[in-house]
């Protein structure tokens, strides 16, 4: 395992560093992550978004819970990033209401309603809703 830190730079530096909307450092690290354990001989499992095995996980805990299985038609994820929450959602099979105004706020300004040639523009693959926040 390898972990650093870097108490010299903003934090949204290196959020964005980390993060890019296009997802370029998240490629090259999952590359970096699966060639060390090829050539170590070891076994890389992904056990958070958009990886598979978290919402397998999920369904598993929601119909222990519930007594039967969980139908995912009848599952929404919520989120507010393109390419965790969105794409993990779309990969799954579960319909996804993706929050405009969280870590994309700046990329989705005035973007209130699902207008087909934007969404397609914006998000490559349409979430099921919009909404501008979500209050608890």
């Amino acid at each position: 395992m390898i972990i650093g830190a870097d108490l010299e730079k903003d934090e949204r530096v290196l959020h964005d560093a980390y993060n890019d909307a296009a997802g370029v450092t998240a490629r090259f690290n999952l590359n970096v992550l699966v060639r060390i354990n090829r050539e170590l001989g070891g076994e890389v499992i992904f056990y958070g978004k958009p990886h598979r095995p978290i919402y397998e996980r999920a369904m598993s805990l929601a119909g222990e819970r519930q007594g039967r299985q969980i139908d995912r038609k009848k599952v929404l994820a919520i989120g507010d990033s393109v390419r965790t929450d969105l794409t993990g959602a779309r990969e799954f099979g579960i319909d996804c209401l993706f929050v405009t105004r969280g870590i994309h706020a700046e990329e989705f300004e005035g973007l209130d309603q699902l207008d087909p040639a934007s969404v397609m523009e914006l998000f490559g693959h349409p979430p099921k809703a919009l909404m501008r926040e979500l209050k608890w």
